[in-house]
């Protein structure tokens, strides 16, 4: 009469399987982050306002961070400088360029059309402000937008991304474990059986 095989028990593997999908969820978690802020983390449009450069035009602004976009800009091209571009009204505005050592890729979207930051204001007090953008490297449309992004999005996204990176670093650890376990498995199993 024969015995019946004994199931072969694979060491490690549920452990492998829970390490694997530990990586697999912090990648999701992570590339979901991202696709958000690109989607929804742009500043918001709303009271922009878009005139002629080089020109002037009259804006609603509320106090904190500004900034002056245009088509034109790659990221290299210095549309204006902060020496052509006056902002008078209720509060000493001051003005910054946003293309220096490195790329500031801030962008805001307006009728369709995306525009990038060429110059940050700092709005110190709510009011109507004139501002003048007296000389330009092209003749070319500009926007005054918000220049901050959503914080309560921004929050999300940095502590997602964190989440991510911590739950990879146990899916790493659990799996790691799981290899461990299966090789030292290997090496404890009885040899096989003489044939009768």
């Amino acid at each position: 009469m024969s015995v019946p095989a004994t199931p072969t028990r694979r060491p490690g593997r549920r452990t492998i399987v829970a390490g694997g999908a530990l990586l697999v969820v912090a990648v999701l978690a992570i590339g979901g982050a991202v696709l958000a802020w690109q989607v929804w983390g742009g500043p918001s449009s709303d009271g922009a306002v878009a005139f002629e450069m080089p020109g002037s035009t009259t804006a609603e602004l509320t106090a904190g961070d500004w900034g002056l976009y245009s088509e034109e800009v790659d990221g290299t091209q210095q549309v204006a400088y902060p020496r052509d571009i006056s902002v008078t009204g209720p509060g000493d505005v001051g003005v910054e360029s946003a293309i220096g050592f490195y790329e500031d890729t801030t962008s805001v979207e307006l009728d369709g059309t995306t525009y990038q930051v060429f110059a940050r204001l700092d709005v110190p007090t709510d009011g109507s402000y004139d501002v003048t953008v007296s000389s330009a490297s092209e003749r070319t449309t500009a926007v005054i937008g918000h220049y901050e992004t959503d914080d309560t999005l921004g929050w999300v996204v940095v502590l997602t991304v964190v989440g991510a990176i911590l739950l990879m670093l146990a899916g790493v650890v659990t799996l790691g474990t799981g290899l461990v376990l299966r090789a030292r498995g290997r090496q404890a199993a009885p040899p096989p059986a003489p044939a009768a």
